[in-house]
């Protein structure tokens, strides 16, 4: 029955065996816990450490923004000049070079003026002040032929108008001089040569400036004072007579008696 007894105590431990037994339950659980936490809630500040790592600024999310209602503006002449003002991103076709007409009287200066003028005889009037490769002659003005000079400049250049057109004319080929000139007779008839002209008689050796023509008779204007010759310049000539009013000289060359223009010979020393 001993023995019995015994058996039963060990089956059926007492209530302060279960307590305990209870308790390092709980204890283990705390234990374990503990561990846990230690293990996975280590990023966790550690009081009294703050002077041993930097503390991170906090960067503040920012705000939403309220939707509102956006109404777009009109698009007129001037915003949409002022989008784009160098015409980037447009098709170049679509964009217009300005151009701007061409100033013919830079570098002349026409003082404004209003008179009548006519050719001294002929003269070209130009579409610029000018007689470059770009200058063009649109038409000539003859002797007889008014014109209205409204500018003249310092640079030898007239302005005119004529029929409703602007021209530019050189101011030496024109003249306020509108009396019809007195018509030069183109030849003097003589004894010897049908043309009255007085030659003084002279011996001397000329020779032209340039060359010269030699002509049968001493008028540019008689049909029959053809130009027989052309004296080369260098070549010596004989001058026979001369003629100081109309300006004409009487040569001997090879072997015929002709006739130039003074001014375009000069006198050779022997």
């Amino acid at each position: 029955m001993k023995q019995d007894d015994e058996y039963e105590l060990e089956e059926e431990p007492s209530v302060l065996g279960r307590v305990l037994v209870g308790v390092a339950a709980v204890v283990l659980c705390i234990l374990l816990f503990a561990g846990v936490y230690f293990l996975f809630g280590s990023d966790k500040e550690v009081p009294g450490e703050e002077s041993l790592q930097p503390q991170a600024t906090e960067t503040p999310k920012p705000t939403a923004t309220p939707l509102t209602t956006f109404t777009p503006r009109p698009q007129t002449e001037t915003s949409i000049e002022n989008e784009n003002p160098t015409g980037m991103g447009q098709d170049p076709s679509e964009i217009i070079p300005e151009t701007e007409e061409p100033n013919v009287e830079e570098g002349h200066v026409f003082r404004e003026v209003e008179e009548t003028v006519t050719a001294k005889d002929a003269t070209n009037l130009r579409n610029m002040p000018s007689q470059s490769v770009e200058s063009k002659v649109m038409l000539t003005l003859k002797n007889g032929q008014t014109a209205t000079r409204i500018g003249i400049s310092d640079s030898g250049w007239s302005k005119v108008k004529y029929k409703g057109e602007v021209y530019y004319a050189v101011s030496n080929y024109l003249t306020t001089d509108l009396t019809p000139p007195t018509p030069v007779p183109t030849s003097v008839p003589i004894d010897d040569d049908g043309i009255k002209t007085v030659f003084t008689a002279c011996e001397e050796l000329v020779s032209p400036k340039m060359e010269v023509n030699l002509r049968k008779l001493p008028s540019v204007t008689n049909p029959e004072a053809v130009v027989v010759a052309i004296l080369p310049y260098g070549t010596v000539v004989k001058r026979t007579g001369i003629n100081t009013d109309v300006g004409w000289s009487r040569v001997e060359y090879e072997g015929q008696t002709l006739y130039c223009v003074s001014s375009y010979v000069y006198v050779v020393e022997e």
